[in-house]
């Protein structure tokens, strides 16, 4: 593989994940579209690893792996929470033949557990977004300045946004 190609693939991992982006922010209205926004993130990191083969760099590596790691970790945590809130609601329409600190303690531990997964799931995906960034900054001789300029800043945004996303949930 050449420049050229390396330089088409990031140019469609910035496009996808755009489009993710733009598709993320209309699913808070919608939802479905949370779905589509879930294929291009893959097809994004697919663009990653298309590069990664021919660059073999350490922080691109980082980057994919340590993003689909928190990826799932969010997604895990998530059905764990919905499980015990689950958990809880149904302790007060069914009654159980268990002691009530059994009954509470169960959707407790499962809330909790589901909220800690989240989080290691955010911190992975800020990791991620780091170590794109430090990609960036040690190969911007690979593009030009101003590009190499604005993707650092979107890096930074992006770690952001990935905070903001994980404090959205608690309100």
């Amino acid at each position: 593989m050449s420049n050229i190609d390396v330089s088409k693939d990031f140019r469609e991992f910035g496009k996808f994940i755009q489009i993710a982006a733009i598709l993320t922010i209309v699913s808070l209205a919608t939802g479905i579209t949370g779905f589509i926004a879930l294929i291009f993130v893959f097809v994004a990191m697919k663009c990653i690893k298309r590069a990664n083969y021919t660059l073999n760099n350490s922080s691109l590596y980082e980057f994919r792996s340590k993003f689909i790691r928190g990826f799932i970790s969010r997604i895990c945590g998530t059905a764990v929470l919905i499980t015990g809130i689950v958990n809880l609601v149904l302790f007060f329409f069914i009654s159980t033949p268990f002691p009530i600190y059994i009954s509470l303690s169960l959707p407790s531990i499962l809330m909790v557990s589901g909220i800690v997964i989240i989080y290691l799931g955010v911190a992975a995906e800020m990791k991620a977004w780091k170590n794109l960034k430090m990609f960036f900054e040690n190969n911007s001789n690979m593009f030009p300045t101003d590009i190499t300029n604005e993707a650092i800043k979107g890096c930074d945004k992006l770690k952001t946004g990935v905070l903001l996303s994980s404090l959205g949930f608690l309100i």
